[in-house]
């Protein structure tokens, strides 16, 4: 195997290696620093910028591995694009640069399977590294290994070769198995991740293994405050949050995070939110989590001691490199240029994709933006709800439900949060082109419709609300949403009416688990101008990722099922889009809070959001400055 070197400040110790373990995660195919969604530059993404911190962490040591930990193929713009689109007979440019940049082994995430098995076989093929998935198995995934036993010659402080062996495992949330159901239903089969994780790190010990490394798609626990929340809660977090916990099995070294788009260690100066202080008081030094879309590179350095019975660790530490920072102004400057190689390998997909991007479908008489879509309605949202009611329409009509009531469930995916300030929707009036789909719903989601009740839809409604913070007529200056709570689970129902008392507690915690059994947020809700009844029976149009209900949605199981779609959610849009169907106006009386009089909290979005203020003069909004993500707070009163 060809490894790269370690440390130019090693002591001249014989016997003491050290080695250091370079880590991306969830790149999402972002090879350069563009944004496929809103069609421009993004300082803060780009596997291209990536390599210049690879090539300088590579110059600074004498021995060194680098891994990457899954989500590489899709999962952003660019990588649905190029699923979908770009000539199968090339090389996919993402296992070009990796190839290129010498990855030593690369984790399989979650959204590898988003276009399917035969995608991933074809795209695959061409890989000059291994890649390896411990915890799941496949009929037909050949390339896929359980497990990596590497040979590393690495230098000690003496000058003198060793041979390290370096036991590699692939860790993957078993939720996939229902994310990717479409995919991978009766093609699949998946162990719980601790116990993968267990079995492995065994395994590799006996089969010689001097060091092990989990790539664990998985991210950390986190309490509200920040806290580490242990191994004891990690059921309660299904899988999607267990990287502390596989950091803390006997025998292995180094864990790779991911998964979450979260960074760990923070405090790096990077381009993304970390996470708070806390959580890494209690965790050891073996642990990383960089970010998402090349935001970051984690760099973990080892110091391995030979002795009679084989190599102990001394220590471990590990770091971010961020390849941007945030200005006092509140913008991206990136810190590093993009690699030549990197972005000549992309550039024929670039060219590819932004021809086809740039062509007209439509048109929207409104400036279409998500910057206040978590706290009123929005018309970028609307107008997916509107396609999805019209696709399930068709796909039920002539059939036993075609008398159905339908409803819409959409959620704002671009709402800030772990994103930054760019995270967000901003079109304007004029021609809607085919990359804007892709912009206002940026998911490979297929929709499906689900037969729910007037009570599984109040549910459904309480989970999406529990986003808030909790409210009293005392609050002055309490931030609104909850931070630890994704925007893409907080989902508006169109078609009905409804108000949120946000002096109530939540009914569920950000991870879809009930807190507050009796809780009760969401009230007068209505269709068509009459309060719904528990046993009234609607079609509720939503997405793939709602089936099966691991997220807390009530009514969202295979049996609710009545209507899937093979198509994705953007195609639906662009036809719906291109077939005429006019942008529908924000509608106050949709949804809104119930008024807290006295009471004011803070609300972040984009420094943009200034320019549209008058579409939340109800709130009697206050500009009140930008925080040290570059978000732009705002005072909003009750």
């Amino acid at each position: 195997m060809s490894v790269h070197a370690i440390d130019t400040s090693v002591s001249d110790n014989a016997g003491q290696v050290r080695l250091r373990v370079l880590a991306t995660t969830d790149l999402h195919a972002c090879l350069t620093a563009w944004d496929y969604y809103a069609h421009k530059r993004a300082e803060g993404r780009g596997l291209s910028r990536v390599a210049q911190m690879i090539a300088a962490a590579r110059a600074e040591a004498e021995n060194t591995l680098l891994f990457d930990n899954g989500d590489f193929l899709s999962g952003s713009g660019i990588g649905d694009l190029l699923a979908a689109q770009f000539p199968a007979q090339d090389v996919h440019p993402m296992i070009a640069a990796m190839n290129d940049l010498g990855y030593d082994a690369v984790n399989l995430g979650n959204h590898e399977f988003s276009h399917g098995l035969p995608f991933l076989r074809h795209s695959a093929k061409d890989a000059r590294f291994p890649i390896v998935s411990s915890n799941f198995a496949f009929d037909d995934l050949p390339f896929a290994r359980q497990s990596l036993l590497l040979e590393c010659r690495c230098v000690d402080g003496s000058g003198q070769d060793h041979l390290l062996k370096v036991g590699v495992m692939g860790l993957l949330p078993v939720q996939t198995l229902v994310w990717e159901a479409a995919h991978l239903y009766g093609q699949a089969y998946a162990a719980p991740l601790l116990t993968a994780a267990k079995y492995y790190a065994a395994t590799l010990r006996a089969a010689g293994a001097d060091l092990v490394v989990a790539l664990a798609h998985s991210g950390l626990a986190q309490g509200d405050a920040g806290e580490s929340m242990g191994a004891n809660l990690g059921s309660n977090l299904g899988e999607e949050r267990l990287a502390n916990d596989v950091a803390a099995l006997a025998g292995i070294d180094v864990v790779i995070a991911g998964h979450t788009h979260q960074q760990f260690p923070n405090g790096q100066g990077g381009a993304q939110g970390g996470l708070q202080g806390g959580l890494q008081s209690g965790l050891q030094g073996g642990l990383v989590l960089p970010g998402f879309f090349g935001s970051h590179l984690g760099v973990v350095d080892i110091v391995m001691q030979r002795q009679s019975a084989g190599w102990r660790v001394v220590s471990r530490h590990a770091q971010l490199r961020a390849i941007a920072q945030r200005t006092s102004t509140g913008h991206l400057a990136p810190l590093v240029s993009d690699a030549a190689q990197i972005r000549a390998l992309a550039e024929p997909a670039h060219a590819f994709i932004t021809q086809t991007a740039t062509q007209v479908i439509g048109h929207a008489d409104k400036r279409l933006h998500s910057y206040f879509a978590t706290i009123t309605s929005s018309a970028a949202l609307g107008i997916v709800a509107q396609a999805q009611m019209s696709g399930l329409a068709a796909m039920l009509a002539h059939g036993p439900h075609a008398d159905l009531p339908i409803l819409s469930a959409v959620a704002p995916f671009k709402a800030g949060g772990r994103g930054g300030p760019e995270n967000f929707t901003d079109l304007a009036a004029g021609p809607l082109l085919h990359h804007h789909a892709a912009d206002l719903y940026m998911h490979p989601n297929r929709l499906v419709g689900f037969r729910v009740t007037g009570a599984e839809v109040v549910r459904w409604l309480e989970r999406a609300v529990s986003k808030y913070v909790q409210i009293d007529h005392s609050a002055r200056d309490v931030q609104l949403l909850n931070a630890d709570f994704p925007s893409f689970n907080c989902d508006m129902i169109f078609g009905l009416t409804y108000e949120i008392d946000i002096s109530q507690p939540p009914m569920f915690n950000a991870q879809g688990a009930v807190i507050n059994p009796t809780a009760r947020r969401v009230r007068d809700i209505c269709y068509q101008g009459q309060p719904i009844r528990d046993d009234q029976v609607f079609a509720l149009a939503s997405n793939s990722y709602r089936r099966e209900g691991k997220s807390g949605f009530a009514g969202t199981s295979q049996t609710h099922v009545i209507a899937q779609s093979p198509q994705m959610i953007q195609d639906l849009l662009r036809a719906h889009i291109a077939s005429g169907h006019p942008v529908p106006q924000p509608d106050p009386a949709h949804w809104r809070f119930a008024p807290l009089r006295g009471a004011c909290v803070w609300f972040a979005s984009s420094p943009l959001a200034v320019q549209v203020l008058g579409e939340i003069d109800h709130f009697q909004p206050e500009t009140i400055g930008l925080d040290e993500a570059g978000f732009l707070r705002f005072r909003l009163h009750l």
